[in-house]
């Protein structure tokens, strides 16, 4: 064992190079805990505890009576810029599908009035829908848009695109500025049916505003599976 260094540390630091170095990939199962002992040089106690560690990380789970084995790698989202998780999963590479579950036109209500600086009881569309990844759903959105602003935008758009990619089309126009808010939340049973979680699963909670020349045009929230995705941000 090395010197400065808690042995607890050290050794989540030794499986996340095992590994790198053995090229393990996505559900790969680690060797039995005698053998990791021996190469790692501990014992079981600190062993056990850093693949506990590593799994509240995410990196790492393990199956009762089975072992250890290497979590699925989350996808990272980078929070400066202003698109919508489809387009940001685009970009990435990944090959995300979107599922529409409901388009409406409503009264605005007080909340999304103030997010969107229109009138109370202004009309607005609401979309309701969710990014999976693989077939598995990793985000749930919903996004609203003042309809008497943008009256180039109908239903029928909305029921086959994504609100943003409708706004693009329609007006010729990205959303330039954009505030964001990030914390965590609990699935409430809408949630958790349709992301596939348990009940009170956590969840992160994404607020956004996407704005041109700072006037609001569309106010989303998602909540995001974080056994799935994870955020990251770029300091400048």
């Amino acid at each position: 064992m090395k010197y400065g260094i808690s042995p607890l540390y050290q050794v989540m630091e030794q499986i996340e190079c095992y590994i790198l170095e053995k090229g393990l990939k996505s559900h790969d199962k680690f060797p039995g805990e005698r053998r990791l002992c021996e190469e790692f040089d501990c014992n079981r106690v600190t062993l056990r505890n850093a693949f506990e560690c590593l799994e509240n990380a995410g990196k790492t789970y393990s199956i009762r009576g089975m072992g250890n084995y290497v979590a699925e790698q989350k996808i990272e989202i980078c929070l400066t810029g202003y698109d919508s998780f489809y387009q940001h999963l685009m970009k990435l590479g990944q090959n995300p599908s979107l599922e529409i579950l409901s388009v409406k036109k409503e009264e605005v209500s007080q909340k999304i009035a103030k997010q969107l600086s229109v009138i109370p009881g202004s009309s607005v569309w609401e979309t309701k829908t969710i990014v999976l990844l693989n077939d598995i759903p990793v985000v749930f959105e919903t996004n609203w848009i003042c309809a008497e602003e943008h009256p180039k935008i109908v239903r029928e758009d909305l029921e086959k695109k994504e609100i943003y990619e409708v706004y693009r089309a329609q007006y010729h126009k990205d959303l330039e500025y954009g505030s964001e808010m990030i914390g965590i939340t609990s699935a409430q049973t809408e949630e958790a049916e349709y992301l596939e979680v348990n009940d009170n699963a956590p969840l992160f909670f994404i607020q956004k505003i996407g704005s041109t020349q700072e006037t609001p045009v569309i106010y989303s929230q998602a909540v995001v599976r974080p056994d799935k995705i994870q955020f990251v941000s770029v300091l400048k």
